[in-house]
């Protein structure tokens, strides 16, 4: 296979007992464009393995690819990823990282740019992982073992401005995701699912509320982008209380979805205590 020298397209979906590549056959496919991996190998070689002693595929041969733009790939293991140059090009990919299971590829990944996380002891990324971040438009968070605040911790309070998707799950220990200070413009849908400590989105230092003054997730200060939000999804987060301020019940004029289930914590989806008298029935979601 290392002699296809001019193939622009390798297509491994679904090769499930598809255990070796041997050494040096994905780096000798120099016009490579686009490599599908999804539901198919993971026995990628770990890296320090001496060349001689390489009995399997590593992620460094991506890097001899100057022509790949296309990636859906699995990668079992987060210390596997070194600063790899491979990242730089691709306009389009699926990237699991850490313990998935196959079936993750049976889901629709709708957006160009996907990036799944899962971080059970840390969420250090390295450099080639933060680029991909800066242009991922759909982006899964699960596990985040330790982690209190998920966006500060994971891309140091930079932009995210193509992020339309951001699901957070399994997060045992997250309380923040401060977004008041991320550009994320392009945002449309998020998921929080099993956050059982989570209080906010803003960070501990940013509490706009008071404790005699009830602190909803959601306020118009933190939450500058809100008004693109189309898909509102939260799911066992049982420290939640309150939801929304009124101002920004009104600002969500592009809300289709809005699904609250198992947080036995709340107490209001809209704080009653702000609504003036005289606007009650200006709360609505049109969409």
């Amino acid at each position: 296979m290392a002699q296809l020298t001019q193939l622009r397209l390798l297509d491994l979906s679904w090769c499930r007992e598809l255990e070796i590549i041997s050494p040096n056959v994905l780096s000798s496919l120099s016009e490579l464009k686009e490599l599908y991996m999804g539901g198919s190998f993971v026995e990628w070689e770990k890296e320090g393995v001496a060349e001689n002693e390489k009995k399997n595929a590593s992620l460094d041969e991506l890097n001899n690819l100057p022509c790949l733009t296309t990636l859906y790939v699995h990668i079992p293991d987060a210390q596997m990823i070194p600063k790899h140059r491979f990242f730089e090009t691709l306009d389009k990919y699926v990237i699991c990282v850490g313990d998935y299971n196959r079936c993750v590829w049976y889901q629709n990944h709708e957006c160009l740019r996907t990036l799944r996380l899962k971080l059970c002891t840390n969420i250090h990324l390295d450099n080639g992982l933060k680029m991909l971040l800066i242009k991922t438009e759909a982006l899964y968070l699960e596990g985040l073992e330790g982690v209190k605040n998920i966006l500060a911790e994971l891309n140091n309070g930079k932009d995210l401005p193509h992020l339309k998707r951001l699901h957070v799950k399994n997060g045992m220990h997250v309380q923040y995701i401060t977004m008041n200070e991320i550009g994320v413009s392009e945002l449309c849908s998020i998921t929080l699912e099993n956050l059982p400590q989570l209080i906010s989105f803003c960070s501990q230092d940013e509490r706009c509320f008071t404790v005699s003054e009830p602190l909803p997730l959601f306020n118009k200060q933190v939450c500058r982008w809100i008004t693109n939000l189309r898909s509102l999804i939260i799911t066992g987060c049982g420290k939640l209380e309150h939801l929304l301020s009124p101002s920004l019940a009104r600002s969500l004029v592009q809300l289709q979805c809005f699904k609250i289930e198992d947080c036995e914590g709340l107490r209001d989806i809209i704080l009653t205590e702000e609504i003036e008298e005289e606007r009650k029935d200006v709360i609505c979601f049109p969409r």
